[in-house]
């Protein structure tokens, strides 16, 4: 037997549906076959349309056979009868309980008109179907009045007059149709597409004058879901239909919302965070604030959503000087949208970027204000049971100030309560998250206090400064050496505050802070030892070519020696004396370069020499590196001068033109190298106090309930 034909890394089971739908999804698109699953090369009709139907027969066994041999056993016994690619597909959806469907409704094909008993097209029911999908009210209307059993017979595909109506988005048809049929009518479901009835398909269309008439003669459809188990106003909102879902959220009970065990509301309010839908997450929360704190499908709270969304805050908000300038500039008033002056201004691209960008964060500002004020009452079971501890975690975890000041100003105690993890400080440093840390210089000489608390397996904060932080938080620093100096930073930083017994204070492993540190840290020594040692070994090879040049240019000086004196026939000139100046300081801030990446190599690299020893003397090799070939180059057109100036004036300028390209290829290449590491090690310290601290407000502040020492 050959080796079995591989579409996808792994064939589906109940288990990877959504990573097997991933990958053969891409696999559709390459071979162009997606358009057959998604609906849009709709089926052609095989009489009228042959060529059309040859071309779709070819796809759809194309498609099909690349799902069905792209099944486990198991799972291609329930599609084996399935002939089509789409169909086979939506089946698979539906057996691994996808919410939502992922195309929208289509009209019915010509060709699926149903037949009589005797294969003759013109009875009733054929040409009441023809009739509803030409939109004709009065054809409908007289058949419909001679077979009243039309409102609710079953077509072709099993879809009453009202589903295709719908389909085909003929809104006074739907409105007529609905006035004719029951309540109970109304409420009838496709045999496909999860069961849907009329109005779950309108909210697909998102036209909203359909679902009107439904809603306002049976509002319990509001209530019904398909078998993907979601409220239509869950499912209009998964489809991007905005209107759709107003109008479904404005009509809908709030009782409905609250008790949908489907968790349908809190999935909504969940998705417009996501989305960076304030406006509408604000008008959930105002008719429903107990959705804050209902799990979603995926059994996420949007206190959790908020939480990890740290890029939607101000502090998250990565800006350049002049973006900063005019954010702080713009001062949103509720007249001005009536200011003709200001809307002029919004038109200006980086104004209207800010504006928009300010107005965002003022949305999201309000809409945590809200609900950490519905949170401010819960006791520590409630913290737990609610998601709102985990949230504080998680916004400690990805940096999230503003959350974390919101809910912790609600609910003080917040601060002492000690998760699995430990507390929000812990968090904040074994993730490197400095905004978080920075926090706690809030407590003055009580910050202290924090470096006792300990997580179930006893490890303090020193412990957790010890924990190599996330990859992520290096992906803005350049070389292991600097990623290992900013983690030295780090255990400096909370050893600072740190009482001496905390210092020796061992975990459950019987490590302290120090043996922890140097365990997680042993690799991370390494690589930062070798990107020194590689730095300096490149630069040292230049910087000693730089020498040694130097070192002969300055005994074979241009024009050559006077033969009776041995002076430099070109001394008087001040050119000659440029090039004599140049070529010493060239010389010797290469020697210069040349000792400090020597001394880079012979280094003992201990963790401590990564704080300051190590980039000290990376930045002076750098640094003299750079002076020694400006130097070099001003030297070299100082004797191009000397010798063509006489005859060749013009030269002079393209020459020094010219010096200056490599001298500024290195700084370019090199310079943010330097730059970073001249911050990192003598700039500002990323710690710092709080100009304004959150709590200073707070006037209670409760022991917490484990922590060591007196």
């Amino acid at each position: 037997m050959g080796a079995p034909y591989i579409i996808v890394p792994e064939l589906l089971t109940n288990e990877n549906y959504g990573s097997w739908k991933i990958w053969l999804r891409n696999y559709l698109l390459g071979k162009e076959l997606w358009d057959i699953v998604d609906g849009t090369f709709p089926k052609p009709d095989e009489v009228t349309q042959q060529a059309g139907f040859m071309d779709w027969r070819k796809k759809n066994g194309k498609a099909l056979h690349a799902i069905q041999v792209s099944c486990g056993p198991g799972i291609f016994s329930s599609i084996s009868e399935i002939d089509t690619a789409k169909g086979a597909w939506d089946h698979l959806a539906f057996m691994n309980r996808q919410p939502f469907s992922e195309n929208p409704p289509q009209a019915p094909e010509p060709s699926s008109y149903p037949q009589g008993q005797n294969g003759d097209e013109n009875t009733w029911r054929s040409v009441l179907y023809k009739a509803v999908v030409e939109g004709d009210w009065e054809r409908t209307k007289n058949l419909l009045d001679s077979h009243p059993e039309g409102r609710s017979t079953r077509l072709s595909k099993g879809e009453t007059i009202l589903h295709t109506a719908v389909l085909c988005n003929h809104v006074q048809l739907v409105e007529q149709i609905v006035n004719l049929m029951s309540i109970e009518e109304l409420e009838a479901r496709l045999p496909y597409r999860d069961g849907a009835t009329a109005l779950r398909l309108a909210t697909s269309g998102g036209v909203v004058k359909i679902a009107e008439p439904m809603v306002n003669k049976n509002r319990n459809l509001l209530c019904l879901k398909d078998n993907s188990d979601y409220l239509p106003v869950a499912l209009a909102y998964a489809k991007g239909q905005k209107n759709m879902t107003k109008y479904l959220f404005s009509v809908i009970g709030v009782e409905e919302l609250n008790l949908d065990r489907s968790h349908s509301g809190a999935t909504t309010l969940t998705t417009a965070i996501m989305s960076q839908d304030y406006d509408f997450a604000l008008e959930i929360h105002d008719r429903c604030p107990q959705l804050t704190t209902m799990p979603n499908v995926n059994r996420t709270t949007a206190l959790e959503t908020l939480a990890v969304m740290a890029s939607a805050f101000p502090s998250g908000s990565q800006l350049r000087f002049w973006q900063k300038w005019i954010y702080n500039c713009i001062n949103l008033q509720p007249t001005d949208a009536g200011n003709s002056e200001y809307s002029i201004l919004t038109q200006v691209p980086g104004f209207k970027q800010m504006h928009h960008l300010k107005a965002k964060h003022m949305q999201v500002c309000k809409l945590l204000k809200r609900m950490s004020d519905q949170v401010s009452t819960f006791n520590l079971p409630e913290m737990s049971s609610s998601g709102l501890l985990g949230a504080v975690i998680l916004a400690s975890q990805f940096g999230n100030v503003e959350f974390v000041v919101e809910m912790v100003k609600s609910n003080p105690a917040l601060l002492h309560v000690n998760a699995t993890a430990g507390g929000i400080f812990h968090v904040a440093v074994a993730n490197s998250q400095e905004k978080i840390w920075n926090l706690i210089y809030g407590f003055g000489a009580e910050g202290g206090e924090f470096a006792r608390f300990v997580d179930t397996d006893l490890n303090t904060l020193l412990h957790s400064a010890g924990m190599l932080a996330p990859a992520i938080r290096f992906s803005n620093i350049s070389g292991a050496a600097m990623q290992m100096q900013r983690e030295m930073q780090w255990y400096k930083e909370v050893e600072m505050i740190s009482p001496p017994l905390i210092k020796a204070a061992a975990n459950n492993a019987g490590k302290t802070g120090r043996s922890l540190f140097t365990e997680q840290h042993k690799d991370l020594v390494k690589e930062g030892e070798k990107w020194m040692k590689d730095t300096a070994t490149s630069c040292m090879v230049v910087t000693t070519l730089i020498a040694t040049v130097m070192f002969a240019a300055a005994f074979t000086v241009p024009g050559g020696n006077n033969d009776q004196t041995g002076k430099p026939k070109f001394l008087q000139r001040d050119s000659f004396m440029l090039f004599i100046v140049s070529d010493a300081i060239s010389l010797f801030s290469s020697a210069t370069s040349v000792l400090m990446f020597l001394s880079i190599l012979t280094s003992r690299y201990a963790e401590e020499d990564f704080l300051k020893s190590l980039p000290k003397r990376l930045i002076i090799g750098l640094a003299t590196l750079f002076l020694s070939i400006a130097t070099m180059m001003i030297a070299f057109g100082a004797t191009l001068v000397i010798l063509l100036s006489n005859r060749f004036k013009w030269t002079v300028i393209p020459v020094f033109l010219l010096a200056s390209v490599p001298v500024t290829l290195f700084a370019l290449l090199q310079f943010p190298l330097f730059l970073d590491m001249v911050l990192s090690t003598y700039g500002p310290s990323i710690f710092h106090k709080q100009t304004e601290s959150f709590l200073n407000s707070i006037l209670v502040r409760p022991k917490p309930a484990q922590y060591l020492g007196p």
